[in-house]
């Protein structure tokens, strides 16, 4: 419980509230358990990123802060790997002689770092997490990777909502995670953010990016018409190329939110079907003619040219689809 509350920086008998006392506080415990130096140093560099303090990058701090660690204690600490490539540094005057020399703290890697932090959540948490990714995009999703399953948080306000990460881990993990007070939850959120690993979302993570996916499927799929005036009501709404706009394909927004509902399970509003549309370029007009007037998009024809679909226009016009 001392160390789990120093590892929160909630030591309220610690005279030296600062990140110093806490790092000599953290050697301390390191010493009585005959880490490695290099441990230690990962133990300190890892807790000031936990707290977002200002790292320490003078190996002499290190040296002099488990050296009177050790001087406090019985223990000895255990010596670092000769690394290749790393120069001798001298040690200080203050009573550091015989303490290792190893790298500086600014080589930490920062995926190993980022695994320390994971660990530490887990204690903090009651559940083994193995990693916290971040799917980026416009709309951003977050995974908890646990030991066997995966959980899923889909929007950075579920992320950081105790009772969203709480029940998201029940429901997939069957576990229950230890519960926070709210200002110690916000602690607990940050930590995660820190060890968040960020992974591209790809072109589908974003409203453009999905919906020229879904267009190129919805004019891949759909049967085109050659004129309006021809069809019925079942087919007037279906994708055309407009005589006055003929590098152009036309289409019906409500025809398209259909295709997606029925096709891609997608069940979108009409206005998110807008501003799909607006998203890849699209134009609105008010078609007129032998019909009854209707609204069509006019999708950019350096993305969507008809061309691309004249192999699947013809066949249908193979097969009479088309008067």
């Amino acid at each position: 419980m001392r160390f789990k509350n120093t590892w929160l920086r909630q030591r309220h008998d610690l005279k030296d509230q600062s990140q110093s006392g806490y790092d000599m506080a953290l050697a301390m415990f390191g010493a009585e358990y005959s880490l490695a130096e290099q441990a230690i140093v990962d133990l300190i560099v890892t807790h000031r990123t936990l707290h977002h303090q200002k790292q320490r990058k003078s190996l002499d701090y290190y040296q002099r802060t488990i050296s009177k660690a050790f001087n406090g204690s019985t223990a000895r600490p255990a010596p670092l790997p000769d690394l290749p490539g790393v120069p001798e540094t001298k040690s200080s005057n203050d009573g550091a002689a015989g303490v290792a020399d190893g790298p500086a703290p600014a080589q930490v890697d920062p995926a190993r770092a980022k695994v320390i932090l994971c660990e530490a959540l887990s204690e903090i948490l009651g559940v083994h997490i193995l990693r916290i990714v971040k799917i980026t995009g416009e709309h951003p999703t977050y995974r908890f990777e646990l030991d066997k399953v995966t959980v899923e948080i889909m929007s950075p306000a579920q992320f950081q909502e105790q009772g969203s990460v709480r029940t998201a881990i029940l429901g997939q993990a069957d576990k229950r995670i230890n519960k926070f007070k709210p200002r110690d939850w916000d602690q607990v959120v940050d930590k995660m953010l820190t060890a968040l690993t960020k992974l591209e979302g790809g072109e589908e993570a974003s409203t453009q990016g999905s919906a020229a996916l879904y267009l190129a499927s919805y004019l891949s799929e759909t049967q085109f018409i050659s004129a309006i005036e021809t069809q019925t009501i079942q087919t007037i709404r279906r994708p055309t190329v407009l005589p006055e706009h003929p590098d152009q394909i036309a289409i019906c927004a409500d025809d398209f939110r259909a295709y997606l509902a029925k096709f891609q399970n997608e069940k979108v509003s009409a206005q998110d079907v807008s501003r799909k549309l607006s998203s890849v370029g699209g134009q609105i007009i008010h078609a007129r003619g032998k019909f009854r007037a209707q609204d069509r998009w006019l999708l950019p024809a350096k993305d969507f040219a008809p061309k691309q679909y004249m192999s699947h226009i013809q066949e249908r016009e193979d097969e009479g689809v088309f008067a």
